[in-house]
């Protein structure tokens, strides 16, 4: 298994290319949100589901990490993702 060095620690390579999809997936998220836009991708979902038992108190996480927000029941997949990364929504 091949691994790779980040600022914040040495991981898998799939670990840190699941980081990076998480994180570009937000940053679209956010960008749909503020400007009335949808953005329903099966991967919004996916990525906000597998993480469901993140309690985010592990140093990794330390000062990079907003606290989850809640989300109103009837949340799409983006914005069940935007309050996954500590958006309001």
């Amino acid at each position: 298994m091949k691994t790779v060095t980040l600022p914040f620690g040495v991981m898998p390579a799939g670990v840190a290319l699941a980081i990076a999809i998480m994180d570009v997936t937000t940053h679209a998220c956010d960008i749909a949100a503020r400007t009335g836009q949808t953005f329903d991708d099966w991967r919004c979902s996916g990525g906000a589901r597998e993480r469901e038992a993140d309690d985010r108190s592990g140093a990794a996480h330390a000062g990079r990490v907003r606290r989850r927000e809640p989300a109103p029941p009837n949340a799409t997949p983006a914005e069940k993702l935007l309050a996954f990364a500590g958006r309001k929504v």
